[in-house]
């Protein structure tokens, strides 16, 4: 799950993040002033759990097109 944020450093780059690396402990860098953001210690758990909620929501959500589109088309 890969995202862009605006640099909160320099405000002109942006910095791409994939949410379960960043979980994982994993720093991103802004590409334009070299900044690097990551995720303190104690809220790596957190972040985890928010991003396999979403995970189980979008997988859920991807089960019901697939049985409404199979329907649809039945």
């Amino acid at each position: 799950m890969i995202t862009s944020i605006a640099c909160p450093a320099c405000q002109v780059g942006t910095i791409p993040i994939d949410a379960r690396l960043l979980a994982a402990g994993q720093s991103f860098s802004c590409g334009t002033c070299f900044a690097v953001i990551g995720v303190a210690e104690k809220s790596k758990d957190v972040l985890a759990n928010g991003v396999n909620e979403f995970s189980n929501l979008k997988n859920k959500l991807d089960g019901m097109k697939t049985k409404e589109s199979s329907v649809s088309g039945a």
